[in-house]
């Protein structure tokens, strides 16, 4: 019985090997996808045909057969809120496709949709493509002037009707738009200096800079999602435009002055390969290596003349308004991302876990000792970028021959959060209770340990459970490692429990505000305390009690450990009125049995 597979795609664009009985209805298939893959039961999810070369999609009804009523080949999709839009292609050479009607989520990230249009037009879209939504005009050849869409936008947040036409365009058509449609979507411009890698320039007409020379200048109109450069203030015809969809962001303050960087993760450049680097030192280039260069990187600089205060207030403002777009601030994100975002225990922190309790328990100095940094900023990029792949994360930790460079990636990743594990909000209350009850143990454990219980929101609980269990296997293994728990409390206290203020002013230095002193004696103050606390919560953490399907989730993310590719649990249906819900592993052997005792057992299904 267990003979059809059909290749159902997810709402985060993975794309999963669902094996079913013949006559399994879609209903069953989609009541079964949704709880084996952790999707959020709150939406009323759809089971849709997805669109290809040859159909456009449509929805399916509770009734349908997968393999009765569509052809075993096709590909299907979860969708939250489905919608029928005309879809345009424009190529590198200027040749316009006839508009296809398609089905998409309209809840789903417009980045996140790239992998089906490129499939209904037969065509790889490249993340310099940008998107148009508009209305249908059988006259219009050129770029329509429409909404210019984000990679993090979604057809949702726009008015859709019968005409709406999502249109994809090549870099080589943004440069063609006249500079009076850049300037009706303008949200900020100005001069800026800009120096960048060699790659960089090989698909620009600006040239590379020479040692000794000043910064070039141009002229810059951010037109969301689009930088447009120009080479002069009064110039019609811009020279580049740049994609911050398909951009790494980041903003940097130090004795060179502010700047801002832009990164192509999508091509790092080898160690071999790092030669004739530009760094700027006086407003002129000198010599010296930089390593901001070393991934394909634009640097954007201030004008000459402006004080190092005007030049944080600029390159700040310029920051903000591109942060909504860059790559690492999308649907893509991982690092920077809030918990609250998250419908799921997050496949990242779960997949690093397992994979360092695989390999580093025995290494000397985890999380003590400093791994490459410079891995880890370029590993960090590539994550935010999407560049995950299907397979999950194991496979690219396997390509690390230094542990401490993955034990880096956790720390970082727990640093990134926008808010702390354990919460602003409890902060005080933490404090208070490990000041309260510092001489009663006891006391002292039952209350944080309740405290985390009773007042932490469930992702954040489950979390701190899968990271305090794994710090428990570590101290358990100190004899060989030598890191005791008081030593891993040092490690990872500030990155579990920190006050606003004191991220307040973290945030005043980078951006190069002078703290008081006196603040910096407050910042410190409850260290101590705080990693007393952390101390209770590994050596205490069989207390800390999560839902059991979170736990399903855990247990399951230490198998694959050690594996190529993701294998979800397959989950036996009883009926409505049974109390308890039978997990089983599934294999195909296991399925086949499954199929001889009940029909309506669900299937194996891998990503």
């Amino acid at each position: 019985l267990w003979d059809m597979a059909h290749k159902i795609r997810l709402p985060n664009g993975f794309i999963i090997t669902y094996r079913c009985p013949e006559a399994t209805p879609a209903h069953a298939i989609l009541k079964d996808v949704v709880a084996q893959c952790d999707l959020d039961t709150n939406i009323d999810w759809q089971l849709c045909q997805a669109p290809s070369a040859s159909a456009s999609g449509q929805v399916l009804l509770p009734g349908q057969v997968l393999g009765v009523d569509f052809h075993p080949s096709e590909t299907f999709m979860v969708c939250a809120q489905p919608v029928y839009v005309l879809a345009l292609l424009v190529d590198e050479s200027s040749s316009r496709s006839l508009p296809k009607r398609v089905l998409l989520d309209s809840k789903e990230a417009v980045g996140s949709l790239l992998p089906l249009i490129s499939a209904c037009f037969k065509t790889k879209i490249g993340p310099d493509f940008g998107f148009v939504l508009s209305t249908y005009n059988r006259g219009n050849s050129g770029i329509d002037d429409g909404d210019w869409l984000s990679y993090n936008d979604t057809l949702a947040d726009y008015q859709l009707t019968s005409n709406s036409l999502l249109g994809a365009y090549p870099t080589s058509w943004w440069r063609s738009l006249p500079r009076d449609m850049v300037e009706k979507h303008c949200v900020k411009k100005g001069h800026l200096r800009v120096i960048a890698t060699k790659e960089w320039f090989d698909t620009t007409e600006a040239e590379v800079p020479q040692k000794g020379k000043p910064i070039p200048r141009r002229f810059y109109i951010y037109a969301p999602p689009k930088l447009f450069g120009y080479r002069s203030e009064n110039d019609e015809t811009a020279i580049e435009v740049i994609s911050m969809d398909s951009l790494i962001l980041r903003l940097k303050i130090d004795h060179y002055g502010p700047r801002i960087s832009l990164i192509r993760v999508n091509k790092i450049v080898p160690a071999s390969e790092k030669k004739n680097k530009i760094q700027m030192v006086g407003g002129v280039l000198s010599k010296n290596l930089s390593k901001d260069l070393d991934k394909n990187t634009y640097l954007f600089f201030c004008e000459d003349e402006l004080s190092l205060d005007e030049s944080r207030v600029m390159i700040s403002g310029w920051y903000k308004a591109l942060e909504r777009n860059a790559s690492n601030f999308g649907f893509n994100r991982v690092f920077g991302k809030a918990i609250s975002e998250h419908h799921s225990l997050p496949t990242f922190l779960l997949d690093l876990v397992a994979w360092l309790e695989e390999h580093a328990l025995d290494v000397e100095g985890i999380f003590r000792l400093s791994g490459d940094q410079t891995v880890i900023n370029i590993f960090r990029d590539r994550v935010d970028a999407g560049l995950n792949g299907e397979e999950g994360y194991i496979p690219y930790f396997n390509q690390f021959k230094d542990p401490h460079t993955v034990a880096g990636l956790l720390k970082l990743y727990l640093r990134s959060l926008p808010e702390p594990l354990l919460t602003y909000a409890l902060y005080p209350k933490f404090v208070s209770l490990a000041s309260t009850y510092k001489d009663q143990k006891e006391c002292r454990v039952s209350a944080i340990i309740g405290l985390c219980n009773s007042h932490l929101p469930t992702l954040n609980l489950a979390l701190l459970k899968v990271l305090v269990s794994f710090l428990k296997s570590v101290y358990k293994k100190s004899d060989v490692n030598k890191m005791t728990i008081a030593n891993l409390a040092t490690c990872f206290g500030p990155n579990l429990l920190r006050s606003l203020e004191e991220d307040q002013q973290s945030s005043q230095q980078s951006y190069g505000f002078a703290t008081e002193q006196q603040d910096l004696f407050q910042l410190f103050a409850n260290a101590g305390l705080i990693n007393e606390i952390v101390t209770i919560l590994i050596e205490y953490e069989h207390q800390l009690h999560i839902p059991t399907k979170m736990e399903a989730q855990i247990a399951a993310s230490r198998k694959r450990g050690n594996n190529k590719h993701l294998t979800l649990k397959s989950v036996e249906h009883q009926s409505e009125d049974s109390s308890t819900t039978t997990s089983t592993t599934s294999t195909h052997s296991t399925a086949s049995a499954s199929a001889s005792a009940s029909a309506s057992a669900s299937a194996s299904a891998s990503a």
